[in-house]
């Protein structure tokens, strides 16, 4: 799963995220004439976050490219043959997600297991009328699920290879590289320590930018970081 999406498109208003910022906001405002100077560094932490939106944007607007061509050419749907219960078909066109390997093959092997672990069960209660029948139809068992999970291996690599070759993988993996550096550029202006009445303005409008003007879409994590940066530092640079 895309977690850049998600956290534009999930991220739930925080009540108190809104009136602490609102706070700062507020109790600056009418200093704001007093002290007009905004460090270079937190200009330069915001040129970063600007520019990382922008690259992540293009990002999707390429995986999007490369993803319409890729799947006018290859199946959206992959089935894993299985030795028992017919085929396991998964889908793998989600949109703007890089394709998650791991992710794909917890969800059928474990569908695959819950095949097996139903004829194993049925296997019980013939092992106590004829234990040597029973006894064979489990190694049976045993080895066409041995096998049917490496078909399941075998049809992941396939589509592994075919997204590299044409092309997609590279982009789908320069996406999430995209959108950890817009989450991390964001996080450091968070974490940005003001110096004068000029930075917390100027951070508080670039976080209303991002976040809506209540500071609804941040991350929890993003408002524990920020409300860090708010707190007395002790000699090492630390919060208190």
């Amino acid at each position: 799963m895309n977690q850049h999406v998600d956290r534009r498109a999930l991220l739930a208003s925080s009540t108190a995220a809104a009136a602490a910022v609102a706070a700062v906001v507020t109790a600056t405002q009418d200093a704001r004439a007093k002290d007009t100077s905004v460090s270079p560094e937190l200009e330069r932490l915001i040129a970063a976050k600007g520019k990382a939106y922008s690259d992540f944007d293009c990002a999707l607007a390429k995986t999007s490219e490369f993803e319409e061509a890729y799947f006018a050419k290859n199946k959206k749907e992959l089935v894993v043959d299985l030795s028992i219960g017919g085929a396991q078909s998964f889908n793998v066109s989600a949109h703007f997600a890089h394709f998650d390997v791991f992710d794909h093959y917890r969800d059928v092997r474990a569908d695959i297991i819950r095949r097996y672990e139903e004829q194993h069960r049925k296997l019980a209660a013939i092992a106590k009328i004829a234990p040597a029948t029973a006894a064979e139809a489990t190694a049976a068992l045993r080895k066409a699920e041995a096998n049917d999970t490496r078909v399941l291996r075998q049809v992941l690599r396939d589509e592994v290879d075919r997204r590299k070759a044409f092309g997609l993988w590279q982009v789908e993996e320069a996406q999430e590289a995209a959108s950890q550096a817009d989450l991390d550029t964001f996080t450091a202006i968070c974490a940005y320590r003001c110096r004068t009445f000029a930075d917390i303005t100027r951070k508080a409008e670039v976080l209303a930018h991002y976040t809506g003007q209540m500071f609804a879409e941040i991350q929890a994590e993003d408002f524990q970081v920020l409300l860090a940066s708010m707190m007395p530092a002790d000699e090492e640079g630390g919060a208190v």
